[in-house]
């Protein structure tokens, strides 16, 4: 099982036996640097997720990026960068507001809760926004959702994407 530690900014692995370490990034240094797991930088990692190929997938809430840690132990990061916002784009020319939980969908695409919205980044890392506002925060479903601050995200095997936010429990099909 691995955790992400939002306030010591690392990313810790607990085996079945109970034992705690440190897979990624070190304690209490925040940044946002890749490279090998034991010398990266996290800052706030919030969302973990595991592709199909076992690599981890980690939503770094304070630099505002989607980073990857493969089975090598090699953190790259994906999308995103530390300017905030909610622009839709590939890779690093992607902008995120509030990273929070992730999950993958059946064709293996990340699934974002940030902030107001939920966001697919596919295998090739381009990021769309497929249901919410930036900037809104009301609750509802229809023609035209709006979401209230993701805090829980889950695909459901028939592929039905279910949404926690501080008002409600939400389920939709995606577009």
């Amino acid at each position: 099982m691995f955790v992400a530690e939002r306030l010591s900014h690392t990313i810790r692995r607990v085996t079945p036996q109970g034992v705690v370490s440190t897979y990624a990034g070190a304690r209490d240094q925040a940044g946002a640097s890749d490279g090998a797991a034991t010398v990266a930088r996290f800052n706030s990692p919030s969302g973990l997720a595991v592709d199909g190929a076992g690599n981890l997938l980690v939503a770094d809430s304070g630099s505002l990026t989607i980073r990857r840690i493969t089975n090598a132990g090699v953190v790259s990061t994906l999308a995103g960068g530390t300017a905030p916002g909610s622009v839709d784009g590939t890779g690093l020319a992607a902008r995120f507001r509030s990273l929070g939980r992730l999950a993958l969908d059946g064709n293996g695409n990340l699934l974002i809760g940030d902030g107001s919205t939920l966001r697919r980044m596919t295998t090739a890392n381009v990021v769309t926004t497929v249901m919410g506002v930036d900037g809104e925060s009301s609750v509802r479903l229809g023609t035209s959702p709006r979401l209230n601050a993701i805090n829980g995200l889950a695909v459901r095997p028939d592929g039905r994407v279910v949404l926690s936010s501080e008002a409600a429990v939400l389920e939709a099909e995606l577009p």
